[in-house]
């Protein structure tokens, strides 16, 4: 208890001087999925009738809601839940929230950031009687806008990723925030993947091709996270000589490219997400 306390006073200490609180649930037996900024109650109720009730209601900032589900592991691996959160997130709440590995915000701090008002995250607690228990295989195999992503995965390809050249507003990703867990989160892992194809590379004695082990890294990073400033940030703040913005922009096109071929080779194998 004491040890609990002390993390606590640091966690409000922090929150107080104006860092935000999230957590970020690693389990082996469990996947949480987070639906995030939905907006209005008429989709909450929405939500809660369609899929079932979510294990946890938040309510991150005035009028702002965010979900938080559970799904066994033996139930789905993790493609299967990052599609599920993707496919949720783009109909319901941020279409550029990743995958099933996510910070979320913790009940009791406040939020601290610009236009949030020091908005105090809270738990919502209602009788839901009304509403089912969440199911997801059942969700995965019979709910109609799912397998509409399943059939079609543009829908969340097109929409969530669908910058080319002409419309990436490069400053906006130049203001990307670099402390925020979810931008240390997708640059580490492009780091990570990076790494690991340089030393495949090496072990396979390979002429090393900067290009090409860019490309691998980023695929494999769009295919694990959707958030794409921060995506297109990490890759520039890699190296800021070598990684000019229009290179950057031309490889992510062409990862995503590849990722769709792949995806609709799955696809049309079953259900195979």
């Amino acid at each position: 208890e004491i040890k609990e306390f002390k993390i606590y006073n640091e966690l409000y200490n922090l929150n107080k001087n104006r860092s935000d609180i999230y957590i970020t649930p690693l389990s082996d037996y469990y996947y949480y999925l987070v639906i995030d900024d939905i907006k209005t109650e008429e989709a909450v109720n929405e939500i809660k009738m369609e899929f079932g009730k979510p294990i946890l209601h938040l309510e991150t900032s005035e009028k702002n809601y965010q979900f938080i589900y559970t799904v066994k592991k033996s139930e789905a691996n993790q493609k299967l839940a990052n599609f599920f959160v993707r496919a949720m997130n783009k109909k319901y709440g941020d279409p550029n929230f990743s995958g099933a590995v996510h910070p979320f915000r913790v009940a009791g701090f406040r939020n601290k950031k610009e236009g949030r008002n020091d908005f105090l995250v809270k738990a919502i607690e209602k009788d839901d009687i009304r509403f089912k228990v969440f199911n997801f295989p059942k969700i995965m195999y019979r709910n109609e806008y799912i397998h509409d992503c399943i059939r079609n995965p543009n829908i969340l390809l097109a929409t969530t990723n669908n910058n080319t050249n002409n419309d990436i507003e490069i400053n906006e990703i130049k203001q990307v925030d670099r402390k925020s867990e979810e931008y240390e989160e997708i640059s580490r892992f492009f780091n990570k993947e990076k790494n690991r194809f340089t030393g495949l590379a090496k072990k396979q004695k390979w002429v090393l091709d900067d290009s090409v082990i860019d490309f691998n890294a980023i695929k494999n990073t769009l295919n694990k996270y959707s958030e794409y400033k921060n995506i297109c940030a990490a890759i520039l703040d890699d190296n800021k000589r070598e990684h000019t913005e229009d290179y950057t922009i031309r490889t992510i096109n062409k990862a995503l490219e590849k990722l769709e071929e792949e995806h609709k080779k799955e696809n049309k194998k079953g259900f195979s997400i």
